[in-house]
């Protein structure tokens, strides 16, 4: 992470740019010395940027890097994606996932020995991914009447289709604890805004109805606060945002 901040401070970027502007290891380390009081040398940060180099994250030109930052945002959706569905479907949902984004299409019985796991729960999480709109499948007839025990039946994941089902249901779940905080407010305005105003009757029971009151609102706040970050991260910026060909 110290890195990756010393790179976005050493370079002047755009907001709209994928890439960040040319940074040598050599200005890294003298930003670094700098701002951080470290005293690395040169070839010691080399092989701590490398690391980040392999996920992608870095570009290296010669002894100059660059942060590619659709890529972090790729690996930021993605981890998040990941971790959503390991709550919701287990591990053996999450490698099932990983599974087919690797082999692209699979059947029920290929997915269970890739998995190493027995059929019939294989095939119960798998089916109950379908209902979730974690994993899509294709219907493969092989007669016209596309009769079910003439049909393959083969499993992918599209993660653009997955993230966005989930963004739109952080957004959906965001919308109902606004309105809970809203009808909160409503239903007490009153004593709120006595409060606000220190016009309140000073009493044990109204103090602690206020307490409540406010406890429950900051728990709201928190919570779409949090879903708010979610969705940021989940944001996927169209390719035409990070076209920076003959910009200015």
């Amino acid at each position: 992470n110290t890195v990756m901040d010393v790179l976005e401070q050493s370079v002047e970027t755009k907001w709209s740019s994928r890439m960040s502007a040319a940074v040598g290891v050599a200005q890294v380390e003298q930003t670094l010395r700098n701002t951080y009081g470290l005293t690395k040398s040169s070839k010691t940060w080399e092989k701590i940027i490398e690391p980040i180099t392999r996920l992608g994250l870095l570009l290296k030109e010669g002894n100059i890097y660059r942060i590619d930052y659709l890529a972090c945002g790729t690996l930021i959706r993605g981890r998040l994606v990941d971790s959503i569905i390991r709550a919701r479907h287990g591990d053996d949902g999450a490698r099932i996932v990983a599974l087919l984004a690797d082999k692209q299409m699979l059947d029920q019985k290929q997915v269970a020995e890739f998995a190493m796991m027995e059929a019939k729960p294989a095939r119960q999480l798998l089916w109950t991914m379908v209902r979730d709109e974690v994993v899509q499948l294709q219907e493969v007839p092989r007669a016209p009447d596309h009769a079910p025990s003439r049909t393959f039946y083969l499993f992918h994941v599209n993660y653009a289709v997955v993230q966005a089902n989930f963004a739109e249901e952080m957004y959906r779940v965001w919308r109902k604890l606004s309105m809970r905080k809203k009808n909160l407010r409503e239903d007490n305005k009153g004593l709120l805004e006595a409060a606000a105003e220190d016009e309140i009757n000073n009493t044990d029971e109204v103090r602690e109805k206020l307490l409540t009151i406010r406890t429950k609102i900051a728990g709201l706040d928190r919570a779409m606060v949090l879903l708010h970050l979610d969705m940021m991260k989940l944001w996927d910026p169209s390719p035409p945002i990070f076209d920076t060909e003959g910009a200015d």
